[in-house]
């Protein structure tokens, strides 16, 4: 999964945490499909929770400020127009194309 490696990345420049090898919640086996349907059911707080702090904590080790233009509506909408498109991936692998499309590039 591109969330893994790109958590594995940033947790390894903590080494309190560098031999952390997986991530947890319900971001990490969750489908797109999943959120889309718990998005219609207006259930999707533990979903919604999971990104909120997937992408808090991303950057907070970062410092990219990803979350600085946007609220969490925002980030929702996005997830749901990457997800009706890609229905059948990973939900953690919206989440962090969520971040890569908002980081500031090098």
């Amino acid at each position: 999964m591109k969330w893994l490696m790109l958590s594995i990345a940033l947790v390894a420049s903590t080494p309190a945490y560098a031999d952390t090898s997986r991530g947890m919640g319900v971001g990490v086996t969750a489908s797109c499909g999943k959120w889309l349907q718990d998005r219609e059911k207006k259930d999707y707080s533990s979903m919604g929770n999971w990104a909120s702090g997937f992408l808090t904590g991303v950057d907070f080790v970062t410092g990219n400020k990803v979350l600085e233009k946007t609220d969490g509506a925002g980030v929702f909408y996005w997830l749901d127009n990457y997800c009706r498109t890609n229905p059948t991936n990973v939900f953690g692998d919206a989440v962090q194309e969520f971040y890569l499309a908002h980081a500031k590039k090098p």
